[in-house]
């Protein structure tokens, strides 16, 4: 739920007009898509200014305003003026996840980290009902991932949120403000290799996201992709996974102690007596 209270408390901004609403479900930058009772983010892109459709967005219902200049008056709504709309979304989005504390599960990658993001969710639903927030569609950039959790709510648990990059450096900002406990990559290929210049450069994008953890997270990778290979950051926990010649899967988890535990589920053995575990301390 997005407050008004919490809006002031993380952005600093100033209330233009009357107060009269004070609460909203979710967040809306486009004013096609404006539905009741949202608060409509007037955000300044490449593509256009969204302070020349808040008049469209309050016509759809909206009744709260986040904007950098007034347009017109609204006595109906809520309008907060600050600097800059689309830094006041992620101090609000770092905000609210200190707020309500839900563990993070940061997902990146070239590919398959929708498949990724959207199966670790589905899993952790149906243990947790009613627990788990989820970024949705391609909502996993600088804008992206802030107005999506406009829909976290106190009562999440769990926030699993996937993490997009298509400029150096944003990975590293959006790190910074998830902070997240649990940090995966996918696999890293040739996708966006136009920014990137080569697979290198987006093998350290991408592996920004495990620099991001928290003291003790964990950082899983594919030990078959080769871009993933450690070192690791030192204060976090390491979970791999490899597909093995003779179609066993393998996963290796090593903590900051040098503790390595490795686990072998071979499909050719009976149920039951599938998986292997070899626990080496230090």
């Amino acid at each position: 739920m997005i407050t008004l209270a919490d809006l002031l408390a993380a952005t600093g901004g100033q209330l233009h007009g009357a107060q009269t609403t004070e609460t909203w479900p979710d967040f809306c930058h486009d004013s096609r898509l404006a539905a009741a009772d949202q608060l409509f983010v007037a955000l300044r892109t490449p593509t256009g200014d969204g302070h020349d459709h808040i008049h469209d967005a309050v016509a759809r219902g909206c009744t709260g305003i986040l904007c950098q200049h007034p347009v017109a008056q609204h006595p109906a709504v809520t309008t907060l003026l600050v600097p800059d709309a689309g830094d006041a979304l992620r101090a609000w989005a770092a905000h609210i996840l200190r707020l309500y504390t839900p563990l993070v599960i940061a997902i990146t990658g070239s590919s398959g980290k929708t498949t990724a993001k959207e199966l670790t969710a589905d899993l952790l639903e149906q243990a947790f009902p009613g627990q788990v927030f989820r970024t949705r569609d391609s909502y996993n950039d600088r804008l992206g991932i802030p107005l999506a959790l406009g829909r976290l709510r106190a009562a999440h648990r769990f926030a699993v949120i996937e993490v997009g990059a298509d400029a150096y450096g944003e990975i590293s900002q959006l790190g910074a403000l998830l902070q997240p406990q649990i940090a995966a990559i996918t696999t890293i290929n040739d996708a966006h290799l136009g920014v990137f210049g080569s697979v290198e450069g987006i093998a350290a994008e991408k592996r920004a996201l495990w620099a991001a953890l928290r003291p003790g997270g964990v950082a899983i990778c594919n030990a078959d992709d080769p871009h993933q290979a450690g070192p690791w950051p030192v204060h976090v926990q390491t979970l791999s996974h490899s597909q093995a010649g003779d179609g066993a899967v393998q996963m290796q988890a090593l903590n900051a102690a040098g503790d390595r535990l490795e686990v072998r589920c071979d499909p050719s053995l009976a149920p039951g007596a599938a998986a292997r575990f070899t626990l080496t301390t230090h």
